[in-house]
């Protein structure tokens, strides 16, 4: 089964940029979009994420106001975060809120496909009990 990755970006450029890397790099994954915070929301009610990767700067919902949405109508979820404001106060937030990670966009290619293999390995984990 695969894992379903719900990525919430409103930059269409860089949202495609991501999902093509992920789909590049990662095996058995499938990843749903969202443009706006509220998209995400209602993706995630449908298609039941594993894993979510939410950008803090998103239209019409703050991202912080999107991760605890989601954590809390889908509280097995992985929460990571990819942004361009690594500002050590969001990060303590995130992490208040239980982000498992806190990517920053400049370390989209260092750092992105290690965090997230390590959640899909997780979910396969999780799948096999």
């Amino acid at each position: 089964m695969k894992t379903k990755i719900l990525l919430i970006e409103d930059n269409d450029d860089f949202r495609n940029a991501v999902k093509g890397y992920l789909n590049e790099q990662i095996l058995d994954i499938e990843i749903f979009e969202a443009c706006t915070g509220e998209m995400g929301v209602t993706k995630a009610s449908l298609v039941k994420p594993d894993i979510a990767i939410v950008d803090l700067n998103l239209p019409h919902a703050n991202g912080f106001e999107v991760i605890k949405m989601l954590k809390e109508d889908h509280p097995n979820c992985f929460l990571i975060v990819l942004t361009m404001l690594e500002v050590e106060q969001f990060k303590q937030l995130a992490k208040e809120l239980n982000v498992v990670d806190f990517v920053g966009k400049s370390e989209l290619f260092d750092r992105l496909v290690p965090v997230v293999n390590k959640y899909v390995e997780k979910c396969r984990e999780a799948s096999m009990v």
